[in-house]
């Protein structure tokens, strides 16, 4: 995965040389919809892996082609199943082991913080490659056979790191602009249990809207 967001950062940087300077926006507001899948499941069925939400976003100029970038999503979905640990100690202090499937819900908080790098690939269009930090906020809950609730997490905060593309529309005559953009996370935790199952990759559709124009 590391060489993927390697490649994600690098290839754009090469076709940017000997590209002419091109029209810079300042401050915007952004919203976004879109689709949340886990990369490997992390245990749940597939409507599990798969959650839907939206969210807003933040960013301005730095320099030249580099910008600020700064987008949360929340989504979230509670009619799938999932496997959970169960397991107990007996009266004698033994581990009996018990993983089964529950009914489940789910809501996840990702917050991107970092930098796009822009290049006009044509026109209006313009390609950017996006990198920084993630963190993310998660509250999960399942329901056993037995009707008990376990609650797994709740309000727990865990970090890590983003890279992805962005393919960004302006609206001729207009301060408005639409994109389409794919951010992959890898979200890490100190702990064995937790790591890497809610890593995964964000699509998501919407509008800028960019208060000045910098020529």
């Amino acid at each position: 995965m590391k060489k993927i967001l390697f490649l994600i950062l690098i290839i754009p940087l090469i076709f940017s040389f000997g590209q002419n300077r091109f029209q810079q926006n300042s401050f915007y507001l952004s919203a976004n919809f879109g689709l949340y899948k886990n990369t490997d499941g992390a245990g749940f069925d597939n409507l599990g892996s798969q959650r839907y939400g939206g969210g807003i976003g933040i960013g301005f100029r730095i320099y030249d082609r580099l910008s600020f970038y700064l987008k949360s999503v929340y989504v979230a979905r509670s009619d799938f199943r999932g496997y959970f640990d169960n397991s107990y100690l007996d009266t004698e202090f033994r581990t009996i082991t018990n993983i089964g499937l529950a009914d489940a819900s789910m809501n996840q908080l990702v917050v991107n913080g970092g930098l796009q790098y822009s290049i006009l690939v044509y026109e209006d269009f313009v390609l950017g490659i996006l990198g920084g930090l993630t963190y993310t906020m998660i509250n999960q809950e399942a329901v056993i056979h037995s009707g008990q609730k376990i609650k797994l997490l709740e309000n727990e905060w865990f970090y890590g790191y983003f890279g992805g593309l962005i393919i960004e529309k302006h609206l001729m005559k207009s301060n408005l602009s639409l994109f389409a953009e794919a951010v992959y996370n890898y979200i890490d935790d100190s702990s064995m249990y937790y790591r890497d199952i809610f890593s995964g990759t964000n699509f998501t559709i919407g509008g800028r809207y960019y208060f000045k124009t910098y020529n």
